[in-house]
């Protein structure tokens, strides 16, 4: 009798034990046991550097699921064309478990009747970092679909598919590596070329010098030869001058001549 007793009792402490154990899971769970998910999945053309298994998927800050899977492309799907399987192929396909219940009431109070209606009014994932910790987040937002246009693909999607868009810490980065590629291709040629220049400095102002020097050697000369054409012309003036000066006076003598000495012989 004793024997069965302890047994019984043992039986209770493990019974016990074995509910506070589930209770425990579902308290420090949050309920997240119990709660009905919805897989949806999305598409990196880049990198998805920061993002793991576990990584928080929010919705405006608030978070909402938890990315559950990471692939390539070219795992997944098969591609029926050689160009498609070359662009698509390496994408990143990240897949995640949604809240369920949250979804359902965003399409609820946007007057959808499915999820996927949350895609046309403007649903997107992006890539967001986590502090400067290195790490990254899913963060959806409901944004302008003309502008953030969805991602064409040429399978169709296992799961709901929400497209992705370029989040402004992918523009940064994108930005900085376009003035890197700039400098490189433009500012950093520019440079070599000018410290090539500098080299050649101390040669071309020795040339720059020899010729104005030589330029002023020939100025000093047509300054001289100048000097002398504007005398000549001078001289040339006063004869001009002395002649005009003689034909108002004395025509005949510019046409026979100063008049012949006498001789003393008489006609």
């Amino acid at each position: 009798m004793n024997a069965k007793a302890r047994y019984f009792k043992i039986g209770i402490f493990l019974l016990a034990g074995i509910v506070l154990f589930v209770f425990a899971v579902v308290i420090f769970a949050g309920g997240h046991a119990f709660k009905r998910q919805q897989m949806i999945e999305t598409y990196f053309e880049s990198s998805v550097q920061g993002i793991d298994i576990g990584s928080p998927i929010k919705f405006r800050g608030y978070k909402i699921g938890d990315v559950k899977e990471i692939r390539v492309a070219a795992e997944i799907y098969n591609t029926q064309k050689e160009e498609d399987a070359l662009k698509y192929g390496t994408y990143i396909v990240v897949r995640g478990a949604l809240d369920a219940e949250v979804m359902d009431r965003l399409v609820s109070r946007l007057g959808l009747t499915k999820e996927q209606g949350l895609v046309k009014r403007g649903l997107r994932i992006k890539m967001s970092p986590l502090g400067i910790t290195g790490l990254s987040y899913l963060e959806l937002d409901v944004v302008d679909p003309e502008q953030y246009p969805t991602m064409k693909i040429p399978w169709k999607s296992h799961y709901e598919y929400i497209p992705s868009m370029s989040s402004p810490f992918e523009n940064i980065v994108e930005s900085i590596s376009g003035i890197n590629r700039a400098l490189k291709d433009d500012v950093y040629p520019f440079l070599q070329n000018l410290n090539t220049a500098s080299k050649r400095l101390p040669t071309i102002s020795e040339q720059v010098q020899t010729t104005l020097s030589e330029l002023h050697h020939m100025l000093n000369e047509q300054r001289r030869e100048v000097g002398e054409t504007l005398e000549n012309l001078r001289l040339i003036s006063s004869d001009i001058q002395a002649v005009t000066t003689e034909m108002k006076y004395n025509p005949s003598r510019l046409l026979f001549g100063e008049p012949p000495e006498a001789t003393g012989v008489k006609p």
